[in-house]
C-alpha cells in the first residue's frame, strides 16, 4: 500500500505538477479561481506549496519503508543466529554413540541363527598402489553353531601371516597394555581377512571397554594401527 501511494505521488510530481506549472505560466485563468482575478504569481504560489507537500509525503513514506525493511533484516538476523545456536548445540552433544552393526542370518542347512556384530575403524588406512584410495578395516564377531569367531577384514590390501600359523597381532583395550593374540588365515586363504584366536577372552573384554586399537602387519606396508570405538557392545 505504501509503495502504491509513493508511486502515485511520483506520478503527481513528474506529470501533473509540470502540466499545472505550464498552465499557470501560459494561462493562469485555466486554474480554478483562487481569487476573482487570478494572477501567475498566485497560481505559482499554490503550485510551489503543492510540490513541497508532495515531496514531504514521499520523503516520509520512503523513510517508513526503509525502517520496515530494517526491521525485517533484524528479524532475519535473529533467525540466523538462533539456527547457528541450535546447530552448535547439536555438535556439542556426546559422540560416544554405538557404532556396532548387529545382524542375524538363518543357516539354510541347519535352520540355525548366525549372529554378527561388526564395526568399522574410525579412520581409513592408506596404502600404496594398487591398494591406494583408502581402505576400510572392519572387526566382526560371529556366532555360528554355538561357536564364537572374531575376524578382521580390510576392503583393500593384504594381511601378512609370518610362519603361516604362528602370526599374531596386538590389541590394546582402553588404557591397558597391548596384548598379543595369534591369528589364522581363513579356509579359502584370502589375504584380506584374518581370524583372531582367543575369541571368548576378547569378547569378554569388549563388553567392558570403550575403545580398542589393533595393530596388524600388511603386505609391503608394515604394521598399521586401527582404532575402534567399541562402546555399547553386547553379546
Amino acid at each position: 500500500m505504501v509503495t502504491l501511494i509513493c508511486f502515485l505521488l511520483y506520478v503527481n510530481i513528474i506529470i501533473v505538477l509540470p502540466i499545472l506549472f505550464l498552465i499557470c505560466i501560459i494561462n493562469p485563468s485555466k486554474i480554478n479561481k483562487f481569487k476573482n482575478n487570478p494572477t501567475r504569481l498566485n497560481v505559482l504560489s499554490y503550485w510551489i506549496i503543492l510540490s513541497i507537500i508532495n515531496i514531504l509525503l514521499i520523503s516520509f513514506l520512503t523513510n517508513s519503508m526503509i525502517d520496515d525493511q530494517n526491521d525485517v533484516n533484524i528479524n532475519d538476523n535473529k533467525i540466523v543466529k538462533n539456527s547457528k545456536i541450535e546447530k552448535s548445540s547439536i555438535n556439542d552433544q556426546p559422540t560416544n554413540l554405538i557404532k556396532w552393526n548387529f545382524q542375524e542370518q538363518i543357516d539354510k542347512m541347519t535352520s540355525n541363527k548366525i549372529k554378527f556384530a561388526s564395526i568399522e575403524a574410525n579412520e581409513l588406512l592408506y596404502f600404496d598402489f594398487p591398494y591406494d584410495g583408502g581402505s576400510i578395516a572392519t572387526l566382526t564377531i560371529r556366532k555360528k553353531d554355538g561357536v564364537n569367531n572374531i575376524y578382521l577384514s580390510i576392503s583393500k590390501g593384504q594381511f601378512i601371516l609370518t610362519n603361516f600359523n604362528n602370526g599374531y597381532l596386538r590389541i590394546k583395550f582402553d588404557n591397558e597394555p597391548p596384548i598379543k593374540y595369534s591369528i589364522l588365515m581363513p579356509s579359502d586363504y584370502s589375504s584380506d581377512v584374518i581370524f583372531i584366536n582367543s575369541s571368548n577372552t576378547i569378547i569378554s573384554k569388549l563388553k567392558k571397554c570403550k575403545k580398542i586399537i589393533i595393530e596388524a602387519e600388511f603386505y609391503d606396508e608394515g604394521n598399521r594401527q586401527m582404532e575402534f570405538d567399541v562402546n555399547g557392545f553386547k553379546w
